[in-house]
């Protein structure tokens, strides 16, 4: 794949993330916190959102769902809940890709090391590089924009470069932790795809907190 075809690429991904949060992001988020918390708590996190419409802009946008993030961890205590919750609402993983990697994983007979070589070294449609440790996958986020990730010198301006979440750059306030879980929900999907099992994930490190890198720990099934 060509410098200007990855590029091209990587902008159709952002459009179909934006398109995603303004059409899917609140409905799921009203969905989980009705399984995982009950009606009384969905109505007193989500109060004054229904603004939230399709052709809302991606300012408004990435304001409301700050301020659901800060109701979320002020009124849902546990972080396994909210971890659970922002999981479920994670932008889908292109399906074409996770058919096309699970088949060379059976191709190479299910050995994870032979994927991961094939993946950094072998697949021109995957940029990162995941390292497998013991019975994990450690997998750090390239920069969206790396160029402008090198020469960013304050957070905000390593933020915008770093995520490729438009409502991560679309607004200069705070974010919590907690929406990294919906990033980590992208890698989920992935890992779970390919190895047709679950897989738990974790997030080590996140740029919007203040970190150099957004690193995401893979917990692999027992074998």
């Amino acid at each position: 794949m060509s410098e200007s075809e990855a590029k091209k690429e990587q902008h159709e991904e952002t459009d179909r993330i934006i398109q995603y949060k303004k059409d899917k992001f609140v409905d799921c988020i009203t969905k989980g916190l009705d399984q995982h918390v009950g009606v009384n708590f969905r109505k007193e996190i989500l109060n004054g959102t229904n603004e939230i419409l399709q052709e809302t802009d991606e300012l408004v946008l990435a304001q409301l769902t700050g301020k659901i993030m800060d109701r979320l961890d002020k009124l849902i205590v546990d972080p396994l809940t909210r971890k659970n919750l922002l999981l479920g609402c994670t932008c889908p993983f292109p399906q074409d890709r996770i058919d096309f990697l699970r088949s060379k994983y059976h191709e190479f007979d299910k050995d994870i090391a032979k994927l991961l070589h094939f993946m950094i070294h072998d697949d021109p449609r995957y940029y990162e590089k995941p390292v497998l440790e013991g019975n994990t996958i450690k997998m750090r986020k390239n920069p969206r924009n790396p160029e402008a990730y090198a020469i960013a010198e304050t957070l905000l301006e390593k933020r915008k470069a770093y995520c490729f979440c438009p409502l991560v750059w679309a607004t200069e306030d705070s974010i919590s932790e907690t929406y990294c879980y919906c990033s980590s929900g992208w890698y989920k999907t992935l890992w779970e795809g390919i190895l047709e099992t679950s897989v738990d994930i974790e997030v080590i490190s996140s740029v919007i907190q203040g970190d150099d890198y957004c690193d995401f720990l893979i917990h692999l099934p027992e074998k």
